[in-house]
């Protein structure tokens, strides 16, 4: 009866890699969420927001080692004035931003970030070191987090604003069968 030896093992491993998946990430007892409420801090003004934690994020900016977050550049625009805005409309459809132009319209110190995708060798995104980075729901800051502005507008941007780095957790991940 060697074919039920088989039968058997194959349905015990079957119930292992179900019970593994069914492993939980757990945070703090509460269950761990990719959506996240985050508000982002620049000098004195703050920004209230949806962040998707993005385990596929690696970015880091190479000039001061920071983790980058990506930001929706819609939700700038109450930091700054309306031709300060204009010019990130004008980076989504050509994929080009005038710092110079930024630099007279706004204090947000952009500078050009270098980066890679899937689908792109090389290019530039406009970047800014922000102050603080928290998580109102653990109370979870990180400080000195670079963000760079995405050319497109989020696809979901009812859902998120932010795309979060891997490493800039909400609070310690803690496995659990619970």
């Amino acid at each position: 009866m060697p074919n039920h030896h088989i039968l058997y093992a194959g349905i015990y491993i079957i119930m292992m890699t179900c019970k593994l998946g069914t492993r939980r990430k757990k945070t703090n007892n509460q269950s761990f969420h990719f959506t996240q409420k985050v508000t982002l801090t620049y000098m004195e003004k703050q920004l209230s927001a949806n962040g998707y934690y993005d385990t596929g994020n690696m970015l880091y900016d190479n000039y001061n080692k920071n983790p980058v977050i990506i930001l929706d550049y819609n939700i700038l625009k109450n930091w700054m004035s309306q031709e300060a805005f204009e010019l990130f409309k004008k980076y989504e459809q050509t994929g080009e931003f005038n710092y110079p132009a930024f630099a007279e319209l706004s204090n947000i110190k952009m500078y050009p970030l270098p980066y890679k995708t899937i689908g792109v060798n090389f290019k530039l995104m406009p970047a800014f070191c922000l102050t603080s980075l928290y998580y109102p729901e653990s109370g979870k800051k990180y400080e000195h987090v670079t963000a760079g502005i995405s050319q497109f507008p989020f696809m979901n941007k009812a859902k998120h604003q932010i795309l979060l780095h891997e490493r800039l957790k909400p609070i310690r991940e803690e496995y659990s069968n619970d």
